[in-house]
């Protein structure tokens, strides 16, 4: 069979889909043939190229990965591809799994895939007259064939290593600064209440709730076969929700990864996990820098809006123990957030004042499908249950508040860096002020620059975010 995928991607950030490369590697094993058509680096959703490519390749099936914020566009791409290519179209990814009724009532596509795809799709692959495939539903004339979801891996080594080939990635490492992304590990044990983890809980029960993790030998194996093929790589940035949550397992990878590896690493972290052991272990492997949320600095909205039950204090000492290991740090956060006051965002921007991170994200809070406070804002009046969930989080709040308008959100969206970084880092300061005050140019501009000049911005914005005590680069 023929299988064609289409990664939607049209905001141009270039993030390989960790989903496509498992799908594809999963039905190559079963001797299925597969394609990509790619929007990351498109300038159209009808890109002629594309849209011939596709054609040439006659496949039996198209099948679209979507985040909420991209489901929109896939459903653009869908109906245009239908009407050239008249094959089923299976849509997955978050955004099925998270509002399944309502991805499959669209004209466009025939089949959704609910949670963990691997199996369902090298299932049908094998058998396409099979309607009762774990973790997909059929449309069958007016009626809807709804499976159950297909189990959990509960050995993620039993997968085979995923398909990056199908991407074009030379193009991704160059495009992200020779940076490229890996991830080791499925579910996580926290349950925040923005996150479409609590749906995926709710589908899988407490299993989902215990991380999956491959094992250090299948990690290394694979990144020295990247770092073989592409020796331009210069670091590897590990997107797990929580990387560092199996101490014996951080143990293993930091011997076995400076030895056969050697590359420096960036890793995402919850602050409750930021203690001095582990950060002196990921340090010493060679990680460069450390990512983790804030989201809030509101005591009050985090833990209660949030559901994230940690103290000022605790993220302080976080921050601190990164640092002091000798990592770059970089804090997410949220503005905007259901009944969140002007008060409450700057409490946000004081709280990172004070830890002064490295690298900064401050983004317009979005309620997506399937979490548990998009319902909360339904059920307070600050959201209309029909309301679809947009692209927004640089540009403005779709929720109804009137003490947050949005001219006040956009002056804190814009003015946030300045507010944290200034006079301390002042360059970082104005750059920041530069860049979210022309955010609505940037998907432009990522399609439009050269490779060496979208480089050459990142860098500078890299350099400009490095603290003096560090000693490591990005």
């Amino acid at each position: 069979m023929n299988i064609l995928f289409v990664n939607p991607n049209y905001n141009g950030m270039e993030y390989i889909s960790q989903g496509i490369a498992y799908l594809s590697s999963r039905v190559k094993k079963d001797g299925h043939n597969t394609a990509l058509l790619d929007f990351t680096f498109s300038r159209s959703l009808l890109d002629d190229k594309l849209i011939k490519q596709a054609i040439d390749f006659s496949p039996d099936i198209i099948c679209i990965s979507s985040t909420s914020s991209l489901f929109n566009s896939s459903l653009k791409i869908a109906a245009h591809l239908k009407k050239m290519i008249q094959v089923p179209v299976l849509l997955g990814g978050p955004q099925t799994t998270v509002a399944p009724e309502n991805s499959i009532s669209k004209d466009c596509i025939d089949i959704i895939c609910i949670g963990e795809g691997e199996e369902s799709l090298a299932a049908y692959a094998n058998n396409p007259e099979r309607t009762d495939i774990p973790g997909l539903w059929f449309k069958q004339g007016n009626a809807i064939i709804r499976n159950a979801a297909a189990p959990l891996f509960t050995n993620l080594d039993a997968l085979p290593m995923p398909d990056f080939e199908i991407f074009d990635l030379d193009k991704y490492i160059r495009s992200r600064n020779f940076i490229i992304d890996i991830i080791t590990s499925r579910g996580c044990p926290y349950s925040c209440t923005y996150c479409i983890n609590q749906t995926y809980g709710k589908i899988y029960g407490p299993k989902w709730h215990k991380i999956r993790k491959n094992s250090v030998h299948y990690i290394i194996s694979f990144i020295k076969s990247l770092k073989h093929k592409y020796p331009i790589i210069k670091t590897f940035d590990f997107k797990d929700d929580c990387f560092a949550t199996d101490v014996a397992w951080l143990k293993e990878f930091s011997e076995v990864y400076p030895k056969e590896v050697g590359l420096p690493y960036i890793i995402h972290m919850r602050p409750e996990l930021a203690s001095e052991e582990r950060c002196k272990l990921l340090n010493d492997s060679g990680c460069i820098a450390v990512k983790m949320g804030i989201e809030s600095g509101s005591e009050t909205i985090r833990k209660k809006i949030l559901n994230r039950h940690m103290s000022n204090k605790d993220i302080i000492n976080a921050f601190n123990n990164v640092k002091k290991a000798g990592m770059n740090t970089f804090s997410f956060n949220m503005i905007a957030l259901p009944h969140e006051k002007p008060r409450d965002i700057l409490k946000t921007l004081t709280l990172n004042r004070q830890i002064q991170p490295g690298l900064f994200s401050c983004n317009i809070f979005q309620p997506f499908e399937g979490t548990s406070i998009r319902t909360q804002c339904i059920n307070d009046g600050l959201l209309e249950p029909t309301q679809e969930t947009q692209n927004n989080i640089h540009t403005k709040s779709i929720l109804k508040q009137k003490q947050l308008p949005q001219i006040i959100i956009r002056f804190f969206y814009i003015f946030s860096g300045l507010i944290v970084f200034f006079p301390k880092q002042p360059i970082k300061s104005f750059l920041w002020v530069i860049r979210t005050s022309t955010e609505f140019l940037h998907p432009i501009l990522r399609k439009l620059l050269p490779k060496n000049i979208k480089s050459y911005l990142w860098k500078l914005l890299i350099y400009s975010s490095q603290l003096k005590s560090n000693k490591k680069s990005l």
